[in-house]
């Protein structure tokens, strides 16, 4: 599971419990996905394009800290893993966002030790925001609207869903 993300996807869950789809078209963006370091994907509307992606961001995030080995959590993480997910608009990035934490809380059993608890206990290493998450584990998703201020961060990876719209492409950038 550490080492495919095709098979971390297809143990999802949507907000509503249903397993997500995962299909062929999915499988080979998901090839693709693993195996570049830059890519687009362009496909129509309604073809899983961003919950393909924030199903890879979660299976990043999920294997920070896991032995390569066996696949279970260390108990101190080493490291740092860090993601950044830019969209057009805010109100785009709180949609995406809501998104991840639904999925998340959906599928809280495969993220066991890493969500904050009903209790708050381990509150300390989560962030649980409307642009920023960080899970128990220390790895980190951020959400910023497009052409917004990063400075001082350094992500390890960065993804880019719907940042085009009608204000930012008529510019002369």
């Amino acid at each position: 599971l550490r080492g495919d993300f095709l098979a971390f996807m297809s143990l999802l869950m949507d907000a509503a419990g249903r397993p997500l789809i995962v299909a062929t078209h999915h499988r080979t963006w998901g090839r693709l996905i693993e195996s570049s370091w830059r890519l687009v994907l362009l496909a129509p509307r309604d073809h899983s394009k961003t919950t393909t992606v924030i199903a890879y961001l979660l299976w990043r995030l999920w294997r920070h800290g896991r032995d390569p080995g066996t696949g279970r959590l260390t108990a101190d993480p080493t490291g740092t893993y860090s993601a950044i997910l830019f969209s057009a608009t805010h109100a785009q990035v709180d949609v995406l966002m809501a998104t991840v934490r639904d999925l998340l809380l959906a599928n809280a059993g495969l993220f066991e030790g890493l969500l904050p608890d009903a209790t708050g206990r381990g509150r300390a290493r989560i962030a649980w925001s409307g642009t920023h998450i960080r899970l128990a584990n220390g790895a980190e998703l951020r959400a910023r609207s497009f052409q917004t201020s990063t400075r001082g961060l350094h992500p390890n990876l960065i993804v880019l869903d719907d940042v085009l719209s009608d204000e930012n492409t008529r510019s002369s950038h």
